[in-house]
């Protein structure tokens, strides 16, 4: 596997969950148009707000006694059903999202697996003491294999590969090692909790610390900022909020600006892999891998 083809295999699969996710976008809007529409009738408009737009029973049978047994019923108001809508949009974002950081995650071992072959500084301690006779015989899915097994797994391969090739750039107040955890943070609450973070200030905090940006007690305020784009408070608790945020356009300008949080969140993933390989490509220029 050379550089290039791991850069072209990558870009493409992102590029691809990238147009799910604007499929996604375009589908769910759609239906709240439709909704929205609806309500701006003005026959139905007195009688959006009295009565439901639909009723729902859900029910099983009881196997011991062959009845039904019914466990709930909602009637569904418009603004019930615009808050369902968009709740289920941001869901499947966050399942995209999941999506792109596994194939992150694949990425940055096969970049591993390349830096291993071609420099021994970097090698993990189990195969330092191979001889170079026995590593010529071995291929590159041996050393995708080394990589996959790596402690503290691709996260850890991705900041020492950070440190190693001093690619840990800063843009808008934001270094990468800092976007990345994040971006690792927000798909652990996607994953385990369901998108629902306990405790906001202790999120941060982690993201601070694993990113050694944690200094004498105090977390960076761009960290903090940043961060708050992404969570939202809600009634059932804080959550991961990736639709896309509606922008007050400048005054006599009638069109839509909005703040894609999705999208920002994959240019991070991007731009690490860019630089990495960026990096590896000009030692490889200069005969140091």
């Amino acid at each position: 596997m050379d550089i290039v083809r791991i850069w072209e295999t990558y870009s493409k699969r992102i590029g691809h969950v990238v147009l799910l996710k604007r499929d996604i976008k375009d589908i769910y809007n759609k239906r709240i148009s439709e909704l929205k529409s609806i309500s701006q009738n003005k026959q139905r408009k007195e009688l959006i707000k009295k009565f439901p737009m639909s009723a729902h029973n859900m029910s099983f049978i009881d196997p011991t006694s062959g009845e039904r047994f019914f466990y709930n019923h909602e009637s569904m108001y418009l603004d019930d059903k615009l808050l369902l809508i968009n709740n289920q949009k941001n869901r499947e974002y966050q399942f995209l999202l999941m999506e792109a950081y596994e194939i992150f995650e694949d990425t940055l071992e096969e970049l591993y697996a390349y830096t291993m072959i071609n420099d021994r500084n970097i090698w993990p301690n189990e195969i330092k003491n191979i001889s170079n006779e026995e590593i010529i015989q071995k291929d590159f899915k041996y050393f995708c294999r080394k990589a996959n097994q790596r402690k503290g797994g691709a996260i850890k391969i991705g900041m020492q590969l950070i440190d190693y090739l001093e690619c840990n750039i800063k843009w808008e107040g934001l270094s990468l090692k800092q976007r990345i955890i994040f971006v690792e943070k927000l798909r652990h609450i996607i994953v385990h909790k369901r998108g629902y973070l306990s405790d906001k200030n202790e999120f941060i905090l982690k993201v601070a610390k694993d990113s050694g940006t944690f200094n004498n007690g105090k977390i960076c305020e761009k960290l903090k900022e940043y961060i708050n784009c992404f969570v939202s408070s809600e009634e059932n608790g804080i959550t991961v909020i990736l639709d896309e945020c509606i922008l007050t356009p400048p005054p006599l300008m009638p069109i839509r600006i909005e703040y894609n949080r999705f999208e920002l969140l994959i240019d991070n993933l991007m731009v690490c892999i860019y630089l990495i390989i960026k990096k590896l490509t000009e030692r490889s220029i200069n005969n140091i891998v």
